[in-house]
């Protein structure tokens, strides 16, 4: 194409593309804000906050103003699909057939469960704490881990849809350490109680009283206690016998009995 006939085509194009521009900013700038003005009629917005959904969409077409759900939120103190946010505001003036957008509440947010199997106590409820759950222990149970303490069985499961501020029941295992000492007594102080001060305490204490040594004091009261075995603070097993000395006043030295009834 020659020079001549290119610039021929461009002051065409430039014949149609401008005032095919003009048009349409007066259409958008002047013509239709006018026409607006002139011939379409002025609503003022109704409060619709409150209501529900369809009773605000009801209310709004009614007010010849289009309803759009535009969002939800979010709030556990309103009924869920209560209209909580509305655009534009109630009482405000507007055109006839304006858009109106409203904020649904979807109630309480909620948080999917997460994956507790295995996991510590303390970072099950570090976990649980980070998203709003709370964790409660509903039981114990023996299992073959080394330690105790560790999240076995949980409810609801992982992956579960609930609402934030709930709580995670879950079955805990047994520390097997802590439940083998739970079995053994700390051996009480006997030592200054009379004989049969000392086997009551044997007893309350469910340990067993073992065999007997008399020996002479000149300072002790007779039947006081002045030597035990095992020695106090020491964890034996229940019922494990105690073996006594106490004090006798006469010379007959060191004596050992072995009592007929242990227990009494």
């Amino acid at each position: 194409m020659s020079p001549e006939k290119r610039k021929q085509l461009l002051t065409k194009s430039l014949y149609i593309i401008v005032p095919a521009v003009f048009a349409v900013l007066l259409l958008n700038y002047l013509i239709m804000p006018l026409y607006v003005s002139l011939f379409v009629s002025e609503v003022r917005v109704p409060k619709v906050t409150g209501m529900t959904a369809d009773q605000a969409s009801n209310l709004l077409e009614e007010n010849d103003l289009e309803p759009v759900v535009a969002d939800t939120a979010n709030d556990e103190n309103k009924a869920v699909g209560e209209i909580i946010n509305q655009r534009p505001a109630a009482d405000k003036v507007v055109k006839s057939g304006r858009r109106v957008y409203l904020v649904v509440n979807a109630g309480p947010p909620t948080v999917f469960v997460p994956n507790l199997y295995k996991k510590s106590y303390a970072d099950a409820v570090f976990e649980l704490k980070g998203i709003g759950l709370e964790l409660r222990v509903a039981s114990y149970r023996e299992s073959n881990e080394k330690t105790g303490n560790l999240v076995l069985e949980q409810n609801p499961a992982s992956g579960t849809k609930i609402t934030k501020g709930g709580f995670i029941s879950v079955v805990l295992s047994k520390d097997k350490q802590e439940e083998e000492d739970s079995l053994l007594i700390e051996m009480p102080n006997l030592v200054g109680l009379t004989l049969n001060a000392a086997k009551q305490t044997l007893r309350d204490n469910s340990l067993s009283f073992g065999s007997l040594i008399f020996r002479k004091s000149n300072t002790a009261t007779p039947n006081t206690v002045i030597e035990q075995n095992p020695l106090p603070g020491k964890k034996v097993k229940k019922w494990s016998p105690v073996r006594l000395t106490i004090t006798k006043d006469d010379d007959s030295g060191v004596k050992e009995e072995n009592p007929g009834d242990h227990n009494q």
